[in-house]
């Protein structure tokens, strides 16, 4: 299924000694990614860091801090859309 294929790993900090791997777990946060990416229109490196710190304080709660990066956030966009672009295609084929 899409969804699954659109499922990937991005490294997040729980404190400042450990980190493990974060998997987006649901649509709703490539739809957050999304809202962000669109609101921002992000280009250079400065701003995608901008659109990571706004994702690490949605994603963050009592329990877990989680912390992004510019980069994996600018990859995993282009991922989806990349996804998005190659069911596109395959849809216009038929």
């Amino acid at each position: 299924m899409v969804i699954n294929s659109l499922k990937s790993i991005f490294l997040l900090r729980l404190d400042s000694s450990s980190t493990m791997a974060f998997r987006w777990p649901s649509v709703r946060d490539d739809i957050a990614l999304a809202t962000e990416v669109a609101r921002e229109r992000p280009v250079k490196p400065i701003e995608w860091d901008k659109i990571a710190e706004s994702l690490s304080k949605l994603f963050s709660n009592d329990e877990k801090k989680v912390s992004f990066k510019g980069r994996g956030c600018r990859e995993r966009m282009d991922r989806i859309l990349a996804k998005y672009k190659e069911e596109d295609a395959k849809s216009l084929k038929r």
